[in-house]
This record gives structure tokens, sequence and C-alpha cells, in this order.
């Protein structure tokens, strides 16, 4: 599966449409047939960017909270990142059915737990219990 890691970052200073924006850099790691897709894509062709190593790297103003994430083809033949499973998670948690319940600590641990940024939330026993009741009322892989 081809994929995208951040590696860096910086503000444009040209003057243009992007100037003054943050931009993120991303190594692109993938099979050797998919890298070479990404390299004959035309945003790659308009815009080629390598790393010292001659890694092919994906620029973006748009940063996804994890640094590493898949990668897609859209129909245009141009490739961008996929946070399509986190963004799932993110929307079942504001569900107002999950909001103020124990659903609601058991998808921030979740998303947490793929953004690596916390080993473990800790969740009281007591409302530990109350997940396990709330979860024979409704499936969370359902909503």
């Amino acid at each position: 599966m081809i994929k995208a890691t951040k590696v860096s970052s910086y503000r444009q200073v040209k003057e243009g449409a992007g100037q003054g924006k943050r931009f993120y850099i991303f190594n692109v790691t993938g099979t050797k047939e998919e890298l070479q897709d990404y390299i004959n894509s035309p945003q790659f062709k308009a815009y080629p960017l390598h790393a010292e190593d001659g890694t092919p790297q994906f620029r973006t103003m748009y940063l996804p909270l994890q640094d590493t994430v898949p990668m897609y083809k859209k129909r245009d033949g141009n490739y961008t990142l996929d946070e399509s499973e986190l963004e799932d998670d993110l929307v079942r948690m504001s569900d107002d059915r999950v909001k103020g319940t124990a659903l609601e600590v058991m998808f921030a641990e979740k998303i947490a737990g793929k953004i690596g940024i916390a080993k473990r939330i800790s969740v009281p026993q007591q409302v530990q219990e109350s997940v396990e009741a709330e979860l024979e009322d409704d499936d969370i892989d359902n909503m």
C-alpha cells in the first residue's frame, strides 16, 4: 500500500496564492509499481519533489492527524492523503447519541491510540461497566 510519512514543513515566502501559508512535506513509500505510478501522476510531473536520497515526496497544505497515512489515487490520476478511517471515528464520536456517554471516552481512546498521542486513557471502573451496558444497546461499528 502506498503511504505518506510527514518529514517537514515550511511557510511559503515567495509571492503568489500560497504566500504565507504552511506546506507539509511527506516521503512517499510503497511497492516499486506504486511508486512508479505516483511518479507518473500529472501532479508529480508538474511539481516533482524528491528527498536528498531520491525518495519521491508529496507536498500539501493539509496536515492529517497521523504522521503516516495511506494515499489513494483520485479519478484525475493524482494522489492525495487518505484519512477516511480516522474521519469515520471522529464522526461517530461527535454523534449526539455518543456525546456525554462512556462511548465517547472509548472513541477518544481509540482515536488517541491511532494518532499516537496517548498510550492509554484511563477509564474508571464504574465507567467501564456502563460502557459494557451501552454496548449491548448500540454497536459502535453500526453507528
